[in-house]
């Protein structure tokens, strides 16, 4: 290290021009680094979605589920298959273990659904990302007061949704609203069979008249053309006039004449702005991707889009509102403890050019960090600006070590020249590289962490690595330079004193050196003291942070109308009208679900935010029986845990009980929401059984009956040949689909009496060869690894979610469930295993990382091991700050334990690194000690305060997140009392391990023959 000193001394240029590169070189990458809210974590879910319009439970799981999960079972580092089939649409989530490359397992799974068979009514299926980090980035809506969902729908399609396409890094848009709709083919049996037509007749003229083919090619003497034969219909009112001749010398009929040809929705889907209709469009952003320029870009193209008079767009979610936000409030963070560290370290120097030299190392550190980040492609967001915030206090202690010694040794001496700049710096060269070397492998430890939490961390503790790298560099070239071109001119014996601390320590030290098995016993006692706090904290997984976004979901109870569960929607739009608090929301109806995302108007207070929650919830409750209500927070990464139960069972029967059981007892826990299951919904189902013996008297077959009760009901795909096989006939954007005309069919009554043309094409009523029976039946059927299971969820409303899962724990212990029923848990209490257990590992790698690099360094195991000491006692200050402060222990407390285990030890370092070189000299034990004690005492308390002062503004902040105020103050805390204990402590402990190196040593000499 000396080597870098001398040359930095000797080359000012150079040094100079680094820090023009530095600066420059850091403004640029932080100008031009992608920006978002959290880097992607790789989270190892897919979802896999069939839509299969007009499809049960049973059929979709036979027809679609069981097919994608035997073709999807057999993929390498597949977990869990959870499999859900309901009504018109199939969903099956794909959990994969954490070693594998998301983006990989994306393309694989592509690959195996384009091998899979599927119905041809089917959709396509669809893969989407589950991550909680990377959800929509951009939503709006687009509303007229003058077109119905329909017209804005295709507006959004075709012109609005083109307009992204040249816009990188968007991943896809999804529309909301103004629902697809089908042109469907009514046959009336009775006006066909008077044209001498009958269904099967017609729908095989429609298909064999529809057909688009290449046909060859022709050449001409100027031009080769390709010929396609195209005979597909163009509008609804050319497939009305379409003529049916059976052959060309009989009667053509008019496809209007025998039937009712008009649009109908595919399914219900109804979508609103701030209770106007609208169509709504979400962007999604790929992983990795500049969500602030991404959102930048589409709404400058929302700006140049002409729309027609009396339509307008309106912003629903904007999320480079809330990056920027937080961002700008982590950098402002980071800004204030940056002047906490100037303002600690002007207090303690008391001369304002010893202060700037020492804090030059803040800005050159940071900005240097920032052109390797920017190097590594890591983006600029919470965990890298937090990881900044939290080095800005600990970048600064080595430069604080370097000047204060120089500073020091300059007091006392006359000598100005670049020989004893080059002395001073040396002198203190090893502590600092030492002290460095041993944080910087604490946070290394932080980067082999699993899991989700690992990757979101590692940008944390790579910026943290960096920085205090660069710490050190800048320690002993940039500070030495400075000090011998700034410092030169202090005249000896200029010291100022003020309260003299070091004759104090030297007293305490002196002191502690007559009651050392006192003092050591009331250091066992403040740790062993300390952990009796554990019970006493909130325990849980990750924050539930702050959050200005809230979702309401609501199940419609089994079997209710299009119109009531309009009237539904409407009534809660009202009331979200109302509401003083609510800035803008968007409502969406499909089929037998509302999902509403409100977000509420800024400055609002956690309390305040909560309390409308609170009353959100309590009005769904109120809509009535039947409806299953859920209010929970939307925001990007945290918004508290959620509890998950899975249970197994034998038959349905039992597991529907235990089911039941569990949610009554869970209901009786407080600091619990949103607690239900998912069989606790129903459909009404009308079961047809066919009588095959009668209806072959009758000349009917059961498929015969089947297939005609579908063409009534549904309708069928009007398919149409080609050359590539069978594909849906389409009209514009509208699939084509045929079927029966209905009587009046508003009852069970009426069904009964429809009628079903037999082989004969005698109509025979459907009451004579089947019965009709109404039931319920699951409203969706749920699989896992292919067996079927039950799942509990609920979400705490509490920080201390520990407690509350224990709690459930005892309480489903107690109930006397079916004997076929097993149970486990997942969700929050799975993570809080895993993380911690995680973590504690990371810490325990990190000491025995840390004791490596100080025996490396030392070269001796005694000192090292005495520093070792000093580690306990950051669990005082630690679980002290959490009790007092009401913080919780989880992910980010354990982070701040992990971040002392560097933090601390160097403190000590600096210290018995003096101690090492007293004995160099000569000097005996105690008065080593003392010496260094009184030597080092000024920078040890100056570099913890500045490391604590940094860290004031981020325990004081509300908006931290991920790095929430638990890691600021576990390390606050943490560092007051492990600093004052090991000024004492870890003195001792090498005082008593001197003494029993020396007794071994006598004790050898005199077993020496």
């Amino acid at each position: 290290m000396s080597i870098l000193t001398r040359f930095s001394l000797k080359n000012g240029a150079w040094i100079l021009c680094s820090m023009i590169l530095i600066v420059t070189g850091g403004i640029f990458s932080v100008s031009t680094m992608k920006v978002e809210m959290f880097p992607y974590a790789n989270v190892p879910y897919l979802l896999v979605s069939v839509p299969y319009p007009g499809v049960n439970p049973e059929q979709g799981l036979e027809s679609v589920g069981k097919p994608l999960e035997q073709a999807l079972a057999g993929m390498t580092g597949l977990k869990n298959i959870y499999l859900t089939a309901k009504h018109d649409q199939v969903e099956t989530i794909l959990e994969f273990y954490d070693n594998q490359a998301m983006d990989e397992k994306e393309k694989e799974v592509k690959q195996v659904l384009s091998s899979i068979s599927l119905p041809v009514e089917a959709k396509q299926p669809q893969v989407q990302r589950m991550d909680p980090t990377q959800g929509e980035i951009f939503s709006f809506g687009l509303v007229s007061d003058q077109a119905d969902q329909e017209a804005l729908r295709y507006i959004m399609e075709q012109r609005v949704k083109p307009l992204f396409a040249s816009i990188q890094g968007i991943s896809q848009i999804v529309l909301k609203g103004g629902a697809e709709k089908n042109l469907l083919i009514r046959i009336d049996p009775v006006k066909a069979k008077q044209k001498n037509l009958s269904y099967d007749e017609t729908k095989q003229l429609l298909q064999a008249n529809q057909v688009k083919i290449p046909a060859g090619q022709m050449e001409s003497k100027e031009k080769n053309f390709h010929v396609i034969v195209d005979s597909r219909w163009k509008s609804a009112d050319q497939l009305r006039n379409f003529r049916l001749m059976k052959n060309p010398a009989g009667p053509a009929v008019r496809l209007k004449e025998i039937a009712e040809i008009d649009y109908e929705e595919a399914y219900t889907e109804r979508a609103r702005v701030n209770g106007n209709p609208a169509v709504i469009g979400e962007i999604y952003a790929e992983p990795g991707s500049n969500a602030v320029e991404i959102i930048r870009q589409v709404r400058d193209k929302l700006a140049q889009f002409s729309l027609p008079t009396g339509y307008k767009f309106l912003t629903i979610h904007d999320s480079s509102v809330a990056i920027e936000k937080s961002v700008h409030q982590m950098w402002r963070e980071a800004l204030l403890g940056a002047a906490f560290t100037v303002l600690v370290t002007f207090i303690f120097l008391r001369h304002w050019r010893l202060t700037i030299v020492a804090v030059l190392s803040m800005p050159l550190s940071i900005l240097a960090t920032m052109i390797v980040l920017k190097w590594l492609n890591y983006s600029l967001n919470m965990m890298t600006i937090a990881g900044i915030a939290v080095a800005t206090g600990r970048v600064v202690d080595d430069s604080i070590v370097v000047i204060e010694n120089i500073y020091r040794r300059m007091t006392s001496n006359q000598q100005r020249n670049v020989t004893f700049i080059l002395q001073a710096t040396k002198e203190v060269g090893h502590a600092i590289t030492s002290s460095t070397l041993t944080t910087i492998v604490a946070f290394v430890a932080l980067l082999f962490v699993p899991g989700v939490i690992g990757r979101l961390f590692e940008p944390f503790a790579v910026a943290v690595i960096v920085s205090l790298f660069f710490s050190l560099v800048v320690a002993i070239t940039f500070i030495p330079f400075f000090a011998y071109v700034f410092l030169r001119n202090i005249p000896a014996c200029s010291k100022r004193k003020t309260i003299d601390l070091q004759d104090i320590y030297r007293r305490w030290l002196n002191w502690s050196f007559q009651r050392q098995w006192q003092l050591k016993v009331i250091a066992i006692l403040l740790v062993v003291g300390s952990c009796l706090f554990i019970p006493f904290i909130p325990v849980h997984f990750l924050p539930n942070e702050k959050t200005g976004s809230y979702q309401l979901h609501i199940t419609l109870p089994s079997g209710m109308t299009k119109e009531k569960a309009e009237k539904v929607m409407n009534r809660l739009d009202q009331y979200l009208l109302q509401q003083p608090d609510v800035k803008r929301f968007q409502s969406y109806l499909r089929d037998e679900e509302i999902r509403m995302q409100i977000e509420l108007k800024d400055k609002r207070s956690k309390g305040e935010t909560e309390r409308f929650a609170a009353n959100l919830k309590r009005f769904a409750d109120q809509l009535g029986p039947g409806f299953r209500t859920a209010v929970s927070p939307l925001s990007m990464a945290t918004s508290g845990g959620e509890l998950f139960v899975i249970v197994n069972g034998s038959n349905d029967e039992s597991l529907q009980q235990a089911g039941e059981r569990m949610v009554r007892e869970m209901n009786r826990i407080a600091g619990l929401t949103n607690i239900q299951t998912n069989w606790a919904e129903v459909k009404p189902q009308l079961e047809i059984d066919v009588n095959v013996k009668e209806a072959n008297k009758r000349g009917l077959s059961a498929e015969m009956v089947v297939v005609a009760v579908r063409r009534m009901l549904e309708g069928e795909p009007l398919l149409q040949g080609s050359l590539y096989g069978q594909t849906m006939t389409k009209v514009g954007r509208n699939e084509v689909r045929i079927g029966m005309k209905l009587q009046s069919l508003k009852s069970v009554a009426a069904l009964k009496q429809q009628t079903i043309p037999n082989i004969y094409g005698h109509p025979v009523p459907l009451f004579k060869v089947a019965t009709i029976k109404e039931k319920s039946a699951p409203a969706a059927i749920y699989r896992l690894n292919q067996k079927k299971y039950l799942s509990i969820t609920g979400r705490f409303t509490t920080d201390n979610t520990m407690a509350v899962q224990k709690e459930v724990e005892e309480r489903l212990a107690q109930l006397r469930l079916p004997e076929d029923i097993t149970y486990y848990f997942d969700g929050e209490a799975k993570k809080i295993d895993e993380g911690f257990s995680h973590m504690l590992i990371a810490m325990g790698a990190s000491i025995v990382f840390v004791y490596l690099v100080m025996f490396f360094s030392f070269r001796e195991a005694q000192a090292p091991l005495a520093i070792l000491f000093s580690l306990p006692f950051i669990v005082v200050g630690g679980f002290l700050g959490l009790y007092i402060t009401g913080e919780a222990l989880g992910i980010p407390a354990l982070v701040g334990f992990l971040m002392l285990i560097g933090i601390v030890v160097t403190n000590a370092i600096v210290l018995l690194d003096r101690v090492k070189q007293n004995r160099a000299e000569g000097m005996e034990v105690k008065q080593s000690l003392i010496e260094a004690g009184m030597t080092r005492l000024r920078p040890v308390l100056m570099t913890a305060i500045a490391t604590v002062g940094a860290l004031v503004p981020l325990a004081f902040s509300t908006e931290s997140g991920l790095i929430s105020r638990s890691m600021a103050i576990v390390v606050i805390f943490g560092l007051i009392s492990s600093t004052l204990l090991t000024l004492v402590i870890v003195p001792l402990v090498y005082l008593g391990l001197e003494r029993l190196r020396l007794r071994s040593n006598k004790l050898e000499k005199a077993l020496q023959p």
